[in-house]
C-alpha cells in the first residue's frame, strides 16, 4: 500500500480527487491537510492535518513532519501557492512529488507576464494590457476593443475563481470598480489588468506532462457557470454544466502554450480558453500544478483515469501512454451544484429522465 497525503482537503476540489482515486484499483491510503478545520470536517481522506498557511515560515517543517510520521509516499500538492512553496523547498520535501518546476509555477500565477509571453511567441491570446501601462484609460480600452459597443475584461493579475473580474465598455466604470476593490479590498491598481473580450465558447483543457512531453489531456466545454446569473461578469472558471468536446484547435493551441513556457515541463498544466472573434481558442490563463475543480469529469469517463495516471506517475510508474487527446466521451455531461455530488450524465439518460 502507498500512503498519499493530499493538500486542500475537505474542498470540493480536493474531495472529487479522493472520488477519482477510489475508483481505481490502486492500493492507497489517502491523507490530507488543510488550515482549517471547518474545511477537514467535509474531508473524504481517511486522516487529516491542520497545516500552517503556505506563507508560514513553518510551513514546509510542518508538512515534512506529517510526511516523515505518516510515511508518507507521494504529496499531491494542490493549490498554486503552496507548490510554489512546495517547488521552491523541493530538495527539502521528504517524499516524492510531481509539479512543475519553481520558474514555471511563479510565470503561470503572473497572468500579465504570461500573456505577454505568449503575444511575443505567437500563441493566441486576449490582447492585454496592465493598468499600470495605461496613460489614457478611454483611448486605451477602445484600443482593446475589436467593435465600439465591446466590453473590455478587467481582472486583477493573480489568484482564481475570476477575482477582480468584470466586463466594462466605459472608462469610468473601470475606475469605480478598481477604486472598490482597492478600498475594499486592499488591492492595488497595479494588481489590475484590461483584456480584450473574447465572446467565443469557453474551453478547459487539464493536461498531465513528463519529461517535457504531453501524457494526457482531455477537453470541457464550460456550457453554464455556478452562480453565473448572480455574478457581475455572468461567468466563472467553475462550470455548473460542461461536456466533454474534442477540438484540435484548442489542443494545438494548448501544447504550444506549455512548450512555449517549459521545455522540460512535468505535472499539471490546466489551462482555460475562450474563443476570440474569429473563432479562434485563445489562452486566457494556465491553473498550474493544480487538479481543476472539475477533475471527476475527466477521471470517471473515458478509457484512463486522470488522476490514476497523475498518481502513477507521481510514483515513478511507466504509464505506458504519450500524447493521449481523444480519450472523451463526447456525449457526457457533467452537471455540479453547492449541494449535490457532481453527476456525469449521458445525452441519452438526460433525454430518458424528461419522459
Amino acid at each position: 500500500m502507498k500512503k498519499i497525503l493530499l493538500t486542500t482537503a475537505g474542498g470540493g476540489n480536493a474531495n472529487n480527487i479522493v472520488r477519482g482515486l477510489k475508483a481505481t484499483n490502486l492500493d492507497l491510503e489517502i491523507l490530507g491537510t488543510n488550515i482549517s478545520k471547518r474545511e477537514l470536517v467535509k474531508s473524504l481522506t481517511e486522516k487529516n492535518f491542520i497545516v500552517p498557511r503556505y506563507s508560514d515560515p513553518d510551513y514546509i517543517e510542518k508538512l515534512n513532519k506529517i510526511i516523515e510520521s505518516e510515511k508518507i509516499d507521494f504529496l499531491i500538492v494542490n493549490h498554486e501557492q503552496e507548490a510554489k512553496k512546495v517547488s521552491e523547498n523541493i530538495d527539502k520535501i521528504k517524499c516524492k512529488t510531481f509539479i512543475p518546476s519553481f520558474e514555471t509555477i511563479k510565470l503561470c500565477i503572473d497572468k500579465l507576464r504570461l500573456s505577454k509571453i505568449y503575444e511575443k511567441a505567437g500563441v493566441p491570446v486576449a490582447r492585454t494590457i496592465s493598468m499600470d501601462e495605461v496613460t489614457d484609460l478611454k483611448s486605451d480600452i477602445e484600443k482593446l476593443k475589436n467593435k465600439p459597443d465591446d466590453f473590455v475584461w478587467c481582472r486583477i493579475k493573480e489568484g482564481a475563481g475570476s477575482r477582480g473580474a468584470a466586463p466594462f465598455k466605459e472608462a469610468a466604470h473601470i475606475e469605480f470598480w478598481i477604486d472598490y476593490w482597492k478600498k475594499n479590498k486592499g488591492a492595488k491598481r497595479s494588481d489590475f489588468i484590461l483584456h480584450e473580450y473574447l465572446p467565443g465558447r469557453d474551453y478547459h483543457f487539464f493536461s498531465i506532462w513528463n519529461k517535457g512531453e504531453l501524457v494526457i489531456g482531455k477537453t470541457c466545454e464550460r456550457l453554464e457557470y455556478v452562480a453565473g446569473k448572480y455574478t457581475l461578469s455572468g461567468t466563472s472558471s467553475s462550470p455548473s454544466v460542461g461536456r466533454q468536446v474534442y477540438n484540435k484547435a484548442v489542443i494545438e493551441t494548448c501544447i504550444k502554450a506549455v512548450k512555449t513556457i517549459d521545455e522540460n515541463a512535468q505535472g499539471i498544466f490546466a489551462i482555460d480558453l475562450k474563443e476570440n472573434v474569429k473563432g479562434e481558442p485563445c489562452i486566457c490563463e494556465i491553473n498550474i500544478a493544480r487538479f481543476p475543480r472539475i477533475n471527476i469529469f475527466f477521471s470517471m469517463t473515458g478509457k484512463y483515469n486522470m488522476t490514476e495516471i497523475f498518481v502513477r506517475l507521481g510514483l515513478g510508474e511507466d504509464v505506458g501512454i504519450t500524447n493521449i487527446t481523444e480519450d472523451i466521451e463526447e456525449n457526457k455531461f457533467l452537471f455540479r451544484d453547492v449541494d449535490n455530488e457532481p453527476s456525469i450524465v449521458s445525452e441519452k439518460e438526460m433525454e430518458e429522465c424528461c419522459k
